[in-house]
Formats: C-alpha cells, structure tokens, sequence
C-alpha cells in the first residue's frame, strides 16, 4: 500500500479545481467517514468553508492517495467476491464491481482512523474528526515520463492494463471541528510540559500502520518484501552501492 500527501504549499484557494480534476473519471461520487454518494459542489462548498480563518497566503486542503499494489487489489477482489486471480475488473459484473469498491472504501475510513490517531491529539482521534472527502478511482493513465510511452510501445493517454483501482482524498487543514490546524505533510513534532504526548504525524510509522490495517481486515499474509521496512532497507542498500559505485569511478579520474 502505497500512501501519498501531494505538497500542499499551493492549495492556498479554492478546493474547486481539485475537485473538477478528480471528476475526470466519474463526477460526484464522493464519500466521507459517514456519508457516500456526496456532489462535487457539496465537497467544494465545505472543504473552503471550513478554511475561514485561515491566512490568505495559507494552504487551505492537502491530496491524499492511497495506493493499493496489485496483489492486494486481487485480495479485495477475493473478499468481496470470493474470486481468487483477478487481473482487471472488467473480469467482474456491475454488481461485484461495486462491492469491490465498498470493500475499498470500508478500508480508507479505516486509514483515515488511523491517520487521525497519528496525529497524537486529544480531541483527533478517529476518521470523522478530519474534514475529508474521497474518491475511488479504477483506471490510470500513461503519461509521457512513462518507458511504454518514450519507447512508443503505447500512446500518453492511454488506460493502463490490469487492476488500477486507488482512492483520491480532499482533506481541509482544519479538522471538523474547525479550530484544529493538522499538517501531514509537516516533519515537526513537538512536546510541551502541558502536553506529554509528542504531537505532529510521524509518516513512517502511518505508512506502516496503514500496512496492518489492510492485513487485517483483509486476513492478508505479506511477504516481507511487499512490507515498507523491506522496501526502505532495500532502496538505501541500493543507494549506497550505486554512492559507493559513483565514488570508485570518480577515484579513477582523479
């Protein structure tokens, strides 16, 4: 599971032009910890409703992606449809295509619990204290930074084969309670004599707990190399010989 927080320095206006991208595959369709089928123009209206206050120079709403690999979308599948082996939901009718995706969106709520605890708050912990909404989408796009595309195997634009399934979250910088400013995208962590709990948000360990969120509700065996800490120790083994590499070349003109 791969979780992203897209840089929120720009969103310091209107959530609208977000929320008219993230139409591009299905318009409206959004959900929140309590509610689905919620308008485009609903999310737009709240999410910059409840940045009053806030400075104009101030971002006001930050993306949030949650990425599942392709096992563990097949893993969905299983559980919502008892088919094992599925690689694209067009294998799927109208009806389990829909509770795969109510199978997903049931999984992002759990996420938005647990991103609300890591944020170590009194008053922030669980989903519906976050001012969110989100959206599943099923398809993706070749763009043109992608190999397939600069070999000319497959055109910008194209869909991409296989199971593409990924949530979309608009989440405020205000919590719903409309006083309580939350960064995710902020390294800072800090302690008080008031308050012994370190607050801020820790995003490895998030990344991690995101993890056995899905495990869980889904009784899904990860291999170690599919787990964060695996992927982590691996990339910095591979920078450091590739460092290490770079160095003994450097060695040899000079």
């Amino acid at each position: 599971m791969i979780t992203k927080f897209s840089p929120a320095k720009s969103n310091t206006g209107s959530s609208q032009g977000l929320a008219n991208y993230l139409d591009k595959e299905q318009k409206n369709e959004w959900f929140n910890h309590e509610k689905e089928g919620v308008k485009s123009e609903e999310v737009i209206q709240k999410i910059d409703d409840n940045a009053k206050g806030l400075h104009n120079t101030r971002w006001k709403f930050v993306e949030v992606e949650y990425n599942p690999s392709h096992k563990e979308q097949q893993k969905m599948v299983e559980m919502a449809t008892g088919k094992k082996g599925v690689n694209s939901l067009g294998e799927l009718n109208a009806r389990e295509q829909a509770a795969v995706k109510d199978e997903f969106r049931q999984y992002v709520r759990a996420a938005q619990d647990s991103q609300a605890k890591n944020y170590n708050r009194k008053n922030i912990n669980k989903g519906a204290d976050l001012k969110y909404y989100a959206k599943i989408e099923t398809e993706r796009k070749y763009k043109g930074t992608d190999e397939d595309v600069k070999s000319g195997k497959v055109k910008q634009g194209d869909l991409k084969k296989g199971l593409n399934m990924h949530a979309h979250i608009i989440q405020s910088r205000k919590a719903a309670d409309k006083k309580t400013k939350l960064s995710p995208v902020s390294k800072h962590r800090k302690q008080t004599d008031k308050n012994k709990i370190q607050q801020g948000f820790d995003r490895n360990k998030f990344a991690k707990q995101v993890e056995k969120d899905f495990d869980k509700k889904f009784s899904y065996n990860r291999n170690v190399k599919e787990t964060l800490e695996y992927k982590k120790a691996n990339k910095e083994d591979t920078e450091t010989v590739a460092k290490k590499a770079g160095n003994k070349r450097l060695k040899r003109f000079t």
